[in-house]
């Protein structure tokens, strides 16, 4: 009977001891998890943290910097189309042209000004207070460099659009067309009033003479 007992338990023993190697796993690995924050918590106070940088960051930059970024990228803007024309003339076969000097010169002043170490200042990123009086001159002297800019791009695209250079000639050959009927109505207006104005006492004593003189041709 004392054999068969410990028969038995020798045949359970692999059972128990999977079981225990189990549960110790198990506290384990709850252990571990319980000392350590997950993953979403992680990510959200890291995720806060980016926010809360950004926000305190915003609060020290100053408020007129949005406005020097607008006043830059119109610079950049007018510079880079600036640029593109000079390139389409350069493809025309234009580069000794007056257009294509002037867009040089063009794109060389907004350079200089966006180069100007005057105004390094109101570019950086992390600049706290921007002298605003400065800013007020760099904005003039790019509205100065937009206008004439803007004057040159409109008269350029005269001689680069060629769907503008057909739709003009049309519009000229129609101008030209309505001046010729127009004349010719007046001309036939003009000789209609002529011929109603020649009194018909006149009218038949030419006709007459011109009927004499054909039949005595020899008298004339």
């Amino acid at each position: 009977m004392a054999n068969n007992r410990g028969v038995s338990v020798l045949n359970f023993w692999p059972l128990i001891s999977s079981i225990s190697i189990a549960a110790i796993l198990f506290f384990s690995l709850f252990s571990l998890f319980a000392a350590h924050p997950r993953y979403s918590d992680v990510a959200s106070s890291v995720i806060g943290d980016g926010l809360i940088r950004r926000s305190l960051l915003a609060l020290r930059t100053d408020p007129l910097k949005p406005r020097v970024d607008q006043i830059k990228k119109q610079a950049d803007d007018h510079r880079n189309l600036v640029l593109a024309y000079a390139s389409y003339a350069r493809k025309l076969k234009l580069e000794n042209s007056k257009m294509l000097r002037i867009f040089a010169e063009l794109s060389r002043n907004y350079t200089d000004l966006l180069r100007n170490p005057t105004y390094q200042g109101l570019f950086e990123s992390d600049s706290l207070s921007i002298d605003e009086s400065m800013l007020r001159q760099f904005e003039k002297e790019v509205k100065e460099r937009i206008k004439p800019t803007r004057q040159v791009i409109a008269e350029a695209k005269e001689s680069f659009d060629n769907q503008l250079k057909i739709q003009k000639l049309k519009d000229t050959i129609f101008g030209l067309n309505e001046q010729l009927t127009k004349a010719k109505k007046q001309g036939a207006f003009s000789s209609l009033i002529a011929a109603k104005s020649i009194p018909k006492s006149i009218h038949c004593l030419s006709m007459r003479l011109m009927e004499e003189r054909i039949e005595r041709a020899e008298k004339y």
